[in-house]
């Protein structure tokens, strides 16, 4: 009897996994004015326009208009795009939603990521794994928080299930009392501390200081 009740544990956990991977992999079109089946280059797309509204991963994929390649489970989006996850925010002109990746790749001259701490990212060039929850930015971007200090780096990545920003690769932190460069700094939103690495230099009044390692807590300073 033991034996059988842990084999019908085991498949009845294999089944949920089953349903997961497929809830996972599956695009819904939750709205749109129209939606019209057109072919490009031998391929067969969904022409959606007006008010288009995805969902996948728990995320709302929401645009202008967009093509949808059901078959390779890819959409190219266009128009006050966003992607709304949870309490994170994603904005841009255009995206390409790579499902079966979990990929949400923005491009255009402004791409903004606003969190539920009212941290507002802003760069050119964004990609946003919809199930890690992981944004990852380059080519520069900058991030200024509620309090209006600025963070900013040449790439670095957003953490949401963390609540943390990192940045990498020539990074300066800007403040009313503080002036940081560094090579990599670590922001904790959640906890409102700056940790630093190697290469670090920071100016407060007539304070300097140098260093290959430390942290700063923002709410005593």
């Amino acid at each position: 009897l033991k034996r059988t009740a842990t084999a019908f544990l085991l498949l009845l956990c294999g089944w949920v996994l089953c349903a997961q991977e497929k809830r996972d992999s599956l695009v819904r079109l939750l709205a749109a004015d129209k939606a019209t089946i057109i072919e490009v280059d031998g391929k067969q797309y969904r022409k959606v326009d007006g008010h288009a509204r995805f969902l996948h991963n728990d995320t709302y994929l929401i645009c202008d208009s967009a093509y949808w390649n059901v078959e390779d489970n890819f959409i190219d989006a266009f128009g006050h795009v966003s992607v709304i996850q949870d309490k994170t925010t994603l904005t841009g002109d255009s995206l390409k939603y790579y499902a079966n990746d979990n990929l949400a790749c923005f491009r255009g001259h402004l791409v903004e990521l606003s969190d539920k701490d009212s941290n507002i990212l802003r760069t050119n060039f964004l990609d946003y794994n919809t199930k890690d929850s992981i944004a990852t930015f380059f080519r520069g971007g900058a991030m200024r928080d509620k309090d209006g200090n600025v963070i900013e780096s040449r790439q670095g990545n957003y953490f949401s299930k963390e609540d943390l920003f990192l940045f990498v690769n020539n990074v300066n932190m800007f403040s009313d009392s503080l002036f940081m460069v560094s090579d990599t700094i670590r922001y904790n939103s959640k906890l409102d501390v700056i940790t630093f690495s190697k290469n670090t230099n920071a100016w407060q009044n007539e304070n300097a200081l140098k260093c290959n390692n430390g942290w700063y807590n923002r709410n005593n300073e």
